[in-house]
């Protein structure tokens, strides 16, 4: 028997990490759950590739961001995913491939890309696509205040004006997975 796959998805600040924690909280102890995240996901490739991808003194051309995205993604499968949906254990994600599409295409405006990021995405991912995605809708007014309000320094795309963060959430809209009912 596999375990289910649930992804968290939005906009920085929109409150995905608070319900994970409480989730984590909740499910401390247990060895049917496993916590993640991208980008990084508890690998040693993936935390340097998260390093460089936040880092917001880096302009990064949008082919390499996704391939970089794709490469974390590639080893958090590998070592992570995989592995614990194989064992029956159940993955919770905080972001996987539409943080992806939402920022890397349509945030940047580079919806030229999508076939790239579609034919790297099958490859990487194959037959284990998320069992179920919720997605934390907040307008970007209020997830840019929040992520302000934390007083850390901001990642490359924290850091990008209302405009781009209004382009990730409607990216984010159109591209949401039907409902599982």
């Amino acid at each position: 028997m596999s375990g289910k796959f649930i992804v968290f998805e939005g906009d920085d600040g929109s409150g995905k990490d608070t319900q994970i924690a409480l989730l984590r909280e909740a499910f401390a102890g247990r060895r049917d759950t496993v916590f993640t995240y991208e980008p990084g996901g508890g690998t040693a490739l993936g935390a340097k590739i998260r390093a460089i991808v936040q880092d917001a003194s880096l302009a990064i051309a949008p082919e390499a961001d996704i391939l970089l995205y794709s490469a974390d993604r590639a080893q958090h499968m590998e070592e992570v995913i995989r592995p614990a949906l194989d064992r029956g254990v159940h993955v919770l994600s905080n972001r996987f491939m539409l943080s992806t599409l939402a920022y890397q295409l349509c945030g940047r405006e580079r919806r030229d890309l999508e076939p790239l990021f579609s034919a790297v995405h099958r490859y990487v991912v194959g037959q284990y696509e998320p069992d179920l995605t919720i997605f934390f809708d907040v307008p970007p007014e209020v997830a840019l205040e929040r992520t302000v309000s934390r007083g850390e320094k901001l990642t490359r795309f924290e850091s990008r004006d209302s405009t781009f963060h209004e382009r990730v959430r409607q990216g984010f809209l159109d591209h949401l997975p039907a409902p599982p009912c």
